[in-house]
């Protein structure tokens, strides 16, 4: 039973074509409970995408590290098990100010908030401004 609900939790659909056309909302189910996520508008989004890029940045070291180091490997399992989760689901909040976090935050399994994280991800995504400019 445990194991269909992780499935459904991480099953996600995806925005179709016509979600990206008509700037339909962004839908993510947390704790159960279905909501809705509204398409910022630019300057609104621009924390966001300020932050996403500090994200990133503080990931880059990892793929230099030694995997084969059993400090290095410790050193990654802490930043990506201790502080990437709750970094990533702060920058979510950030995009989803319209949510009510702490009530999320008690209720949403942990696949629940890495399908939802990742949903706003990709619409809000910077660097897909690369796929604009490169034509």
């Amino acid at each position: 039973m445990a194991e269909t609900a992780v499935a459904a939790a991480t099953e996600t659909k995806g925005r179709t074509a016509e979600d990206k056309v008509l700037q339909e909302p962004i839908r993510v189910t947390l704790g159960g409970a279905e909501y809705t996520i509204p398409l910022l508008p630019y300057i609104e989004a621009k924390e966001f995408r300020k932050q996403y890029l500090k994200l990133l940045k503080h990931m880059a070291p990892l793929s230099d590290k030694d995997k084969e180091n059993p400090a290095d490997v410790l050193e990654m399992l802490s930043l990506m098990g201790e502080q990437m989760p709750d970094e990533c689901v702060d920058l979510f909040f950030v995009y989803a100010k319209s949510l009510p976090r702490q009530h999320i935050e008690e209720t949403a399994t942990e696949p629940e908030l890495q399908v939802a994280v990742g949903e706003v991800f990709r619409v809000a995504n910077p660097l897909s401004w690369a796929d604009v400019i490169s034509g």
